[in-house]
């Protein structure tokens, strides 16, 4: 009965309410239950003229959180296990171990979710760490392996992703025993 109240009375004129597209769906139901309407009516109308609303901060907040928490879940997950396996390959100093091809898949796998967690970041304008602690054992693993090249390689990627590394690199190259490329020299005096 209180569908059809809402249809024939005409002194609120409720079949004449007009959303508003700059609100979210939320902002317009509570307008139109404030222009005398009900949650049924607001379905059936909206369903009827099919109309699409932005969407509020909350949701597209619900969304970020679905879409990066896997992926934050697991990259936070191996920085634990990446921290715990350093310690016992740094106790041991043998850097060509077992232990340290499994840390350095480690490093480059939470790097690749990074990387992920980062696209989503910028998909939603949400604000990635700047300090990503895989490059920073990863360019130290190498440097310990005496791959400097590759070392100076990591720091480029983390500066590249707005992690300050620009003095681990210098130092690299410095150890590789060459002179910075002009890009690398652009790199390294950046701010």
């Amino acid at each position: 009965m209180g569908l059809l109240n809402f249809i024939f009375k005409k002194d609120k004129k409720k079949n004449d309410f007009s959303p508003d597209f700059n609100l979210s769906e939320y902002d317009n139901l509570l307008n139109f239950l404030d222009y005398g309407g009900n949650s049924d009516v607001w379905e059936i109308m909206k369903k009827e003229n099919n109309w699409k609303f932005p969407k509020d901060s909350t949701e597209i907040f619900m969304e970020y959180q679905e879409e990066v928490r896997p992926i934050s879940d697991k990259y936070y997950r191996l920085l634990k296990i990446i921290e715990k396996d350093w310690s016992a390959l740094y106790n041991s100093k043998d850097y060509n171990s077992a232990l340290s091809n499994k840390v350095e898949r480690e490093c480059i796998d939470a790097i690749e979710c990074f990387k992920k967690m980062r696209a989503i970041d910028i998909k939603y304008g949400e604000m990635s760490p700047k300090n990503i602690p895989a490059f920073k054992r990863l360019a130290m693993l190498y440097e310990r392996r005496s791959d400097y090249e590759r070392a100076a390689d990591i720091c480029k990627q983390a500066i590249f992703l707005e992690m300050d590394e620009r003095p681990r690199m210098l130092r690299m190259i410095k150890k590789a025993g060459r002179t910075p490329t002009d890009e690398e020299m652009e790199l390294i005096n950046s701010e």
